[in-house]
């Protein structure tokens, strides 16, 4: 007994240690200093909502030419052309965000980094609850944190007039509660999502696909949902025998496998790494709805089809797209304010001017440079993770691993179709000498920036669901 209660102080020895680790972070995050960048569609926001405020806010050095914002005369040839190609590239969501900032006098180099820095941290905080909702365990939580606020390129960009903090936050914010939703069902984390989803795309217009992953993942599950119930339902019925066993171990649980089995159950234990335990086959009156708080017993792609949920999550989903759709139009309008016309025949020459393969070859290449050993790592173990039978790794982490996967494809996807638009625009205002040098300056989406914090996550959460996997193959084994 003795020697159980001092494992059990050892026990806490890991998680005060990141806690510890995460502080000193933090400190580091406040004390260094940052290289002051622009975001050129940042800055194209700024200057729409210099146009249109009638006390000009204090940032004349986020120009170019150092001087205040160019204002469009209604008497310069092709201004109203020049105006709804500035409409339709200006983030408006950065533009309210801007007005904010402007009434708090928040507009300069320090007030800026320091907002970021608390943007990153809250996306931080929401990478490690979205790694504990799929993993039920804080330590592996906590690890994560420790390890974004270790990531030095998420650092360096703190000190960048940019939307890319901002649509990170959110963006992990989105996956955050289909995390909850996933593992609980329940309908603030729907509801959560569907506001990260209305926000994002009021910063921008594309992102408004990201209504389509949730239905992809229903449309997967239905599918599928024959293959995925089978090994379930035969992994809950063989695993009472072996919660009976864990049940009656006090203290460390000893393998018997020998004395190594015996060291390396006693290190796992002690590091807070155990896993949750396989609850028994689901009856009928475990397909009930959860709670904020309360778990579903059965995984959600079985769970979703009873009780017809999936038509009412789908309808949800639908609904919500076409409303964000008719927003988004109806903001372009009051954005372009009388040039409706004028944009038509804007979006038409647009539509007809080709890019060419170079321009592509040069997106690609963009996007690409993003990645780095540590994603590409990430989104392997996320691929194998999404490979592996439901009954065997995590509760939940299979459906996250898809929905997360899907999101990312179907965004980048978006981008280059809104990004070649924009480049479109830009093109055929320059043939007229009417492109603005923020316009020739836009660079594109930084897609893999949002999904960032996220992907390195989950990767790190994957590495733990392989343990699991291999945890529950060789006790099927035993």
């Amino acid at each position: 007994m003795a020697y159980g209660r001092g494992l059990r102080r050892w026990r806490v020895v890991i998680p005060v240690a990141l806690m510890g680790m995460i502080f000193m972070r933090l400190i580091w995050m406040q004390l260094r200093t940052y290289a002051f960048a622009q975001d050129s569609r940042a800055i194209m926001a700024l200057e729409f909502l210099n146009d249109r405020l009638d006390e000009r806010c204090r940032y004349v050095h986020f120009f170019p030419d150092g001087g205040a914002a160019p204002r469009v005369s209604a008497a310069r040839e092709g201004a109203s052309r020049q105006a709804v190609a500035r409409s339709w590239l200006t983030s408006v969501g950065y533009a309210f965000e801007g007005l904010f900032l402007c009434r708090q006098d928040w507009l300069e180099d320090r007030p800026v980094t320091r907002l970021n820095q608390w943007v990153f941290t809250s996306t931080v905080i929401l990478a490690a609850l979205m790694v504990r909702f799929v993993t039920s365990n804080w330590t592996v939580g906590l690890a994560v944190g420790a390890m974004l606020l270790s990531r030095g390129r998420l650092l360096a960009d703190l000190g960048a007039v940019s939307t890319d903090g901002v649509m990170a936050l959110l963006v992990t914010a989105w996956l955050a509660a289909g995390a909850h939703f996933l593992r609980t069902g329940a309908t603030a984390s729907l509801a959560g999502m569907g506001l990260a989803v209305a926000l994002l795309s009021v910063y921008d217009r594309s992102l408004v696909v990201l209504c389509l992953p949730p239905v992809l993942l229903l449309g997967v599950g239905y599918l599928w949902r024959r293959r995925l119930a089978r090994p379930v339902i035969r992994r809950f019925r063989g695993a009472r025998q072996r919660q009976a066993r864990l049940a009656a171990q006090s203290g460390p649980p000893l393998a018997s496998e020998g004395p190594v089995g015996r060291f390396v159950s006693t290190v796992r234990w002690m590091a807070g790494i155990e896993f949750p335990p396989v609850p028994e086959a689901p009856s009928p009156a475990d397909y009930a709805r959860g709670g904020l708080f309360r778990t579903i017993q059965a995984p959600f792609l079985l769970w979703v089809y009873s009780r017809r949920r999936w038509a009412k999550l789908a309808a949800f989903w639908v609904l919500l797209c076409v409303l964000l759709i008719l927003l988004g139009a109806g903001t372009f309008r009051w954005v372009a304010g009388d040039n409706q016309a004028e944009a038509a025949r804007l979006f038409t020459a647009a539509f007809r001017h080709g890019l060419g393969r170079q321009w592509y070859d040069d997106w690609g290449g963009v996007v690409a440079s993003r990645f780095d050993l540590h994603l590409w790592t990430s989104l392997a173990v996320m691929a194998v993770c999404a490979l592996q039978s439901p009954a065997a790794g995590l509760a939940g982490f299979l459906e996250v691993t898809w929905l997360t996967g899907a999101a990312f494809a179907v965004t980048l996807l978006a981008a280059l179709g809104a990004d070649a638009l924009d480049a479109a625009l830009v093109l055929t205002l320059g043939k007229d000498h009417l492109a603005t040098a923020l316009m020739l300056g836009l660079s594109p989406r930084a897609v893999v920036a949002w999904f960032e914090p996220a992907l390195l996550s989950l990767g790190a959460a994957g590495v733990y669901n392989l343990m699991k996997v291999l945890d529950t193959r060789f006790a099927d084994k035993t």
